[in-house]
């Protein structure tokens, strides 16, 4: 149907580049717009972040912020956004250009969890874990540096 954005869960381990990988589960976004779409989805989810409505949310991925509150990072074309579950729109929101991460280092939450991701940006750094795909959402922000003629350096 044009003119909707859909969405659909596939629980499991999801194979391919963007997969959860490993041997736990996870629940998969999967997203996509219909030809020349303009519905209400895509405009409150960018909207959301105070983006323009030509951003569309790619995927999504299940993460904790350094305060440790749950929320989700969705990449979009040309940002990383985080937001809280429980306080949608609060001062855990974050907006990340992703012309201004330097670098994204894979690091340990809590020196146990092989799970976090350090962004180096600009002008300063964000400290993001919790995620059941933590390669997958490298690999996506990477890809979309890629397609924005932007180098982002990975470490580890």
């Amino acid at each position: 149907q044009k003119g909707y954005v859909h969405v659909s869960l596939t629980p499991g381990v999801a194979e391919g580049p963007n997969g959860c990988g490993g041997d736990g589960e996870c629940i998969r976004v999967h997203m996509f717009v219909t030809e020349d779409c303009k519905g209400p989805a895509v405009d409150q989810t960018a909207q959301h972040f105070g983006l323009s409505n030509a951003e569309i949310p790619i995927e999504s991925f299940s993460a904790v912020n350094h305060k440790l509150v749950h929320g989700y990072v969705t990449v979009f074309q040309r940002y990383v956004c985080f937001d809280s579950v429980l306080m949608k729109g609060g001062p855990n929101k974050q907006v990340i250009p992703i012309v201004t991460i330097r670098s994204m280092k894979c690091t340990k939450f809590a020196q146990l969890f092989n799970n976090a991701i350090e962004f180096t940006l600009d002008t300063r750094k964000v400290y993001i874990s919790g995620f059941l795909n933590r390669r997958g959402c490298v690999d996506l922000i990477v890809e979309q540096a890629k397609a924005l003629n932007h180098v982002i350096q990975v470490i580890g």
